[in-house]
C-alpha cells in the first residue's frame, strides 16, 4: 500500500509559455503519492506506459477497497467521475 498525502482544494494558476496563455481552475481535494513508485534499484521508475500507469492506479483503488477511476476501451482509456478510486 501507499503512503497517500491529502493535498487540499484550491485556486492553481496555469500558464503555456509557448502561447503566453494563461488561466486558472479551481481543483478538488485529492490524494499524491508521498514517494514516486521505483524500481528495486531505488529509481523511480520511468519505463511504464500510460495504460500500465491507469491499471496500476486501478489496483490500488482496488486493493483500498474503492472502485477503479478509470477504464480502458481499446486504445481510449475513461474517466469514471462516479467512481470513489
Amino acid at each position: 500500500m501507499l503512503d497517500l498525502v491529502d493535498i487540499p482544494a484550491g485556486l492553481i494558476f496555469l500558464r503555456d509559455d509557448r502561447t503566453g496563455r494563461r488561466w486558472h481552475i479551481d481543483l478538488p481535494p485529492f490524494r499524491l503519492a508521498r514517494y514516486p513508485v521505483t524500481r528495486p534499484d531505488g529509481l523511480p521508475r520511468t519505463d511504464i506506459s500510460w495504460y500500465e500507469s491507469i491499471a496500476l492506479c486501478n489496483q490500488l483503488s482496488k486493493d483500498a477497497g474503492l472502485s477503479p477511476a478509470y477504464t480502458i476501451d481499446g486504445e481510449d482509456v475513461h474517466w469514471d467521475t462516479t467512481s470513489t478510486g
